[in-house]
């Protein structure tokens, strides 16, 4: 029996269930499962730790999640407008920014089109960079400056301009088959 089975009322994934809003999976939901080629037990550990993620906030309602399974990484956010959960595709750097183009994008005035990117090093782990804001990244209150590379933490705030986001790091134990060549992480 496969590890996503609808029910009459509700949607289920694994032992975990979810109020079933429409007879299709929601577009976060296909790019989550497609990112993943998970075993039972994980699927449902991965997907309750992106559907609870905002439980984590302390100082803001808004986040970004890195999320390592194995060789699938990607991101979460609710930086949208609507405040939705949003999965990135699999990745290694994802473009933040104004612009529908990037890969998170975020309808806020003081946004550049392409203000920042979120980058995932094997051997570093998750890391900022400032790409062309004018009016600023900061990660814990520290300003970065242009193309500067700052490396990520569990909690860590980042201030994109006004707009404070909290940052989270979940990763899962996976066999992982090495990325090509980091060097140039």
């Amino acid at each position: 029996m496969s590890s996503l089975h609808t029910l009459r009322d509700r949607t289920q994934i694994s032992n975990v269930c979810y109020p079933r809003q429409t007879r299709r999976r929601s577009a976060p939901l296909d790019v989550l499962l497609s990112n993943l080629e998970l075993t039972d037990p994980l699927v449902s550990r991965v997907i309750d730790t992106v559907l609870t993620a905002i439980d984590r906030c302390e100082v803001t309602s808004l986040y970004i999640q890195g999320v390592v399974v194995g060789n699938a990484i990607f991101l979460t956010t609710n930086l949208n407008a609507d405040h939705q959960i949003q999965v990135t595709g699999r990745g290694t750097n994802w473009l933040i920014g104004r612009s529908k183009q990037c890969a998170i994008s975020i309808p806020h005035p003081e946004i550049a089109p392409f203000h920042t990117t979120v980058g995932y090093c094997p051997s570093r782990g998750f890391y900022l960079v400032d790409v062309g804001s004018h009016i600023g990244t900061w990660v814990n209150r520290r300003r970065l400056s242009h193309l500067q590379r700052r490396k990520l933490h569990n909690g860590d705030l980042l201030d994109l301009g006004k707009l404070r986001v909290e940052f989270f790091i979940d990763i899962f134990d996976q066999a992982v088959v090495p990325l090509a060549d980091d060097t140039y992480c």
